[in-house]
């Protein structure tokens, strides 16, 4: 649990759902960073195919779980 004071007048439920986004959050950035590298390898002129991929499913991952927040 990210926060563990309590707020007078947020129930269990509204605290629940903030620390699942906030974490769901966290993880989008992590996916965020793999994406940058990837790009960057791609940028500096590796020839591996593996960073496209990596750069496009990272740039889905993230933005999935950012519009399942905002949703």
């Amino acid at each position: 649990m990210l926060w563990k004071r309590r707020v007078p007048g947020t129930s269990s439920v509204i605290r629940f759902f903030g620390n699942v986004f906030a974490w769901i959050s966290l993880l989008a950035g992590a996916f965020d960073g793999l994406e940058n590298l990837a790009l960057i390898q791609f940028l500096l002129g590796s020839e591996l195919t593996f960073w496209n991929g990596m750069s496009r499913w990272s740039a889905l991952a993230k933005f999935g779980l950012l519009l399942s927040v905002m949703g």
